[in-house]
């Protein structure tokens, strides 16, 4: 129940908090000035609520002026019963309730939740660890400045007490004397509370307080409107002075804040463009409008509420139910979590502030309430935006922007939709309630609608995966012999064969643990994502992608699976003994449907994430949690960024930091892949019998960018050392760098146990990324993506190879199934098709550029790839003349 209150009433003023944070750190780097502007945004914030607190305060001391000499008369003579009906008539007659003495505690009560907001936000921020202020060594600690003996005094909780202190003799001037022992004994309780706490912390409250100082001396006073007007105004020239002339961060971002504090000057047109509103009859202060204008801010803040809260989410994670599994436990928490964090935003709060308005407050916050609700709606579902798939931790694919036109048609829309909800608002209201009703019922099931598919899709992700405890390390997953040959097939999920030289160059001894593997520079796949480039790897050139496009009576589903059996098939024939460990894609499932082996129970076949997590390193396992809860945060941002218009997403959004002020873990999908690859000794067993053997693994490691602890690429929740290299701010880079160590140190492990000579290993990628790395070669493309999203990384070891060399053939990844079975399997054929399997790249090949990664977005027997979504490249990938436009 804690819990729930917590995520309601406080989650949201964190998240305003945090975002304040990030906003006023962007505009001055500096986190001392963050922690004031948090001061002065909850200030802002707060201002309006305090200023109708003010109002009920002052009706309740008139009140009680007006009913105190009388009041005072029936307590002087009456007593018991009758004083007690005397009272209650006496007080009915003025239409008051003892109740309403509780108005002079408002003001009290609104600081309660953004105390605790703050305490739990600041006390943990480790953004500030370190961070001096002055004489304060770091405002992570209480900052200690005076010690006598063994007493150590901390200056800044009396320095922020003698403010609140200052600003309550300046407010209760002319009060009675228990307004004045109100306002000290909360400063007393304050100085108590914070005065061990971090100095972070303090200095906020601090700043809280020196802002109530400046506004009562401004209410003081005689002309408290226009002072206050021409402050700000003075205030906002000079910010926008600094932020176009001397801060040097991005001059779009500095603009559009310059703009908006330019809104504080020209407040007087605002303020009659509202009166002329309220002279045409928009906003009403007429009593009889009171039930309808709640009725239909409720039913606006219900809209929000479903689509935040319900719809969005839902829909997020029922596109891919098995990411969102984290640790396979079900993803429904999540949607839980947001519901409650979506009836903080869209529920209590603004039910709350609704409370304390007057009639035009009511008017303005319904039509905005209205106008806000329908946009929502309006840019979630006719501007959903492209931007690629979307991470676990909220990354997405591609880059998130908006092109002109987009950004026309949206500003457009907004305009046309505030207009007409306005207009309906002003002559036609009572259809506000039938549009709003009928809003939030489709969203209730449409959200449900989600919750049904995610609970079935989650059922089945369960049935067929082997998450149900630890897995036994007593029997090992792969097997290789000391007498017979063994083949080994690596595929590293999106590797990036461009960073080969420089991790070799940065990591001594590492050629050592590769030694006799061969690298092959020249290697392209066929297409961007793994449903493009992944069966060729398995299953050679009869499955690129306009090979496969070719059969078209064989669902894409069947040639895929077709691939993956290639090999296992080809070996078992042979007397092999067969294992293959996270096949990608199976039976076109995100988490491999190992059922396509049925048929063959001699091949073992088993899918390793998260088996072996309980054995690895418990740290890690806080690590997973910390994502979920992450995830937790975000997924409400998310719903805001699908509110927004096309042109703020990209701000909301932050290159993939949501505005978050801490540093996130490691992704769960990191340490996972690293676990195994880490443990690949401890999953090896190696016989002296007289057998072969086929061994295929796929790892994502690669996949799953994330910075590291250099030297050793080691996971850390906080990495303090990201290395000095040319590549050393691109995570990318140091999951790259982590996979080859890893598989360095299982070599070393079979060499150590005597199979690595007899062992025939290749390394390879499905694909690469779309990253214009600065390395060599490197170039753009005639559709304008980096070479690196298409080339795969290849790597080659024969039987009882030495040395470590680089060889510049032209070469794809689906040579590897003509490598793997060189010398083992001679005249190898199809099964499936009854082809011979050799090479078909003399001419040069043809690969798909297309985006659509998600196999669930083609038709059912070929790819949905578009005419101009296909190149052709011959002979050296590096040369730009190598390269053209392909419309097969």
């Amino acid at each position: 129940m804690r819990n729930i209150l917590y995520t309601i009433i406080i989650f949201p003023l964190e998240q305003i908090m945090e975002t304040a944070y990030v906003f006023f750190y962007r505009v001055f780097d500096n986190p001392v000035m963050a922690v004031l502007g948090i001061s002065f945004a909850v200030g802002v914030f707060t201002l309006p609520l305090y200023l109708m607190a003010e109002k009920l305060k002052e009706a309740e001391r008139d009140i009680q002026q007006k009913m105190e000499p009388v009041v005072k008369n029936i307590k002087a003579v009456f007593s018991g019963d009758e004083r007690f009906m005397r009272l209650a008539t006496y007080y009915r007659e003025n239409n008051y309730h003892p109740v309403y003495a509780l108005r002079n505690s408002i003001s009290l009560i609104i600081q309660i939740p953004f105390f605790i907001a703050a305490y739990h936000f600041l006390s943990n921020l480790s953004a500030l660890d370190g961070v001096s202020f002055g004489p304060i060594a770091d405002l992570a600690k209480p900052d200690g400045l005076f010690a006598f003996g063994g007493f150590t005094v901390h200056i800044l909780p009396l320095a922020m007490t003698a403010a609140n202190c200052l600003s309550a003799a300046l407010y209760t001037r002319g009060f009675p004397l228990r307004d004045k022992v109100q306002l000290y004994g909360m400063a007393a309780v304050f100085l108590v509370l914070l005065y061990n706490s971090p100095s972070g912390l303090v200095l906020y409250w601090t700043g809280n307080n020196v802002f109530s100082l400046a506004k009562n001396i401004l209410q003081k006073t005689k002309y408290p409107g226009k002072t206050t007007y021409d402050i700000l105004s003075t205030a906002a020239i000079i910010l926008d002075c600094f932020l176009l002339f001397f801060h040097s961060g991005l001059f779009l971002k500095r603009a559009a804040l310059a703009l908006v504090l330019l809104g504080i000057p020209f407040f007087p047109v605002l303020s009659r463009l509202l009166a002329s509103l309220k002279k045409n009859g928009l906003f009403s202060e007429n009593p009889g409008e009171d039930d309808k204008n709640t009725r239909i801010f409720v039913l606006s803040l219900g809209t929000l509420f479903f689509l935040s809260g319900l719809v969005i989410p839902s829909a997020l994670i029922a596109s891919s139910v098995q990411e969102f599994s984290f640790a396979g436990n079900s993803p429904f928490p999540f949607i839980v979590h947001t519901i409650f964090q979506s009836a903080g935003f869209f529920l209590f709060w603004p039910l709350s502030f609704y409370r304390l308005f007057g009639g035009i407050g009511k008017s303005g916050a319904t039509i905005f309430a209205v106008i806000l609700a329908v946009l929502a709606g309006v840019n979630t579902f006719l501007f959903p935006g492209d931007y690629g798939y979307l991470t676990p931790l909220m990354t997405f694919s591609q880059k998130v922007a908006a092109d002109q036109r987009t950004i026309l048609l949206n500003i457009a829309a907004i305009f046309a939709v505030s207009v007409m909800m306005a207009a309906l608002f002003r002559f036609q209201k009572k259809l506000l309630p039938i549009i709003l009703t009928v809003a939030v019922f489709a969203f209730a099931i449409y959200g449900g609608m989600n919750g049904v598919k995610m609970y079935r899709e989650y059922k089945h992700f369960r049935s067929y995966t082997a998450l149900d405890g630890p897995a036994d390390l007593s029997k090992p997953v792969y097997r290789f012999s000391k007498t017979g040959r063994n083949m080994l097939v690596i595929m590293l999920d999106r590797a990036i064969s461009g960073y080969v030289p420089y991790i070799f160059d940065e990591t001594p001894g590492l050629k050592d643990s590769f030694d006799g593997f061969t690298w092959y520079k020249n290697t392209i796949s066929f297409g961007g994502f793994t449903n493009f480039g992944a069966p060729g790897i398995f299953g050679g050139y009869e499955y690129a992608p306009l090979e496969m496009q070719k059969r078209d009576t064989v669902p894409l589903a069947e040639k895929h699976n077709e691939a993956l059996l290639l090999l296992p098939r080809l070996f078992l024939d042979r007397g092999f003994e067969v294992t293959v460990t996270n096949p990608p894609y199976a039976n076109y499932q995100w988490i491999a449907d190992l059922s396509i082996f049925a048929p063959w129970p001699q091949i073992r076949a088993e899918n390793l994430d998260e088996k072996y997590t309980v054995q690895w390193q418990t740290q890690n396992l806080a690590m997973a949690a910390k994502t979920a809860n992450i995830l937790k945060e975000r997924l409400i941002r998310f719903s805001f960024f699908k509110f927004a218009p096309s042109l703020f997403r990209r701000f909301i959004y932050d290159d993939g930091n949501w505005l978050y002020p801490r540093e996130p873990p490691i992704p769960t999908a990191t340490f996972v892949n690293y676990a195994i690859l880490d443990m690949l000794p401890s999953l090896t067993s190696v016989t002296a019998e007289p057998v072969n053997t086929y061994t295929a693994l796929t790892n994502d490691l690669t996949h799953e960018p994330s910075f590291l602890e250099v030297p050793g690429y080691t996971l850390s929740a906080k990495p303090v050392n990201r290395g000095g290299g040319p590549f050393a701010h691109e995570d990318h880079y140091h999951v790259n760098t982590a996979a080859l160590i890893l598989l360095g140190k299982w070599f070393d492990h079979l060499r150590a146990e005597g199979v690595y000579d007899n062992t025939r290993i290749i390394i390879v990628s499905d694909h690469g990324r779309n990253l214009y790395t600065d390395f060599p070669g490197n170039i753009t493309l005639p559709n304008g993506h980096c070479l690196e999203f298409y080339t795969a990384l290849f790597l080659v070891k024969d039987f009882n190879a030495e040395g470590f060399s680089v060889d510049d053939s032209f070469m794809t990844n689906a040579d590897t199934p003509l490598l793997a079975l060189s010398g083992l399997v001679e005249n190898p054929v199809n099964p499936w098709t009854g082809k011979r399997l050799e090479s078909d790249k003399e001419n040069g090949i043809t690969l798909t550029t297309s985006q659509l990664w998600e196999v669930g977005k083609h038709p059912r027997y070929t790819f949905d790839i578009k005419k101009d979504e296909w190149l052709h490249v011959q002979g050296n990938i590096f040369d730009p003349a190598s390269w053209r436009m392909a419309a097969p």
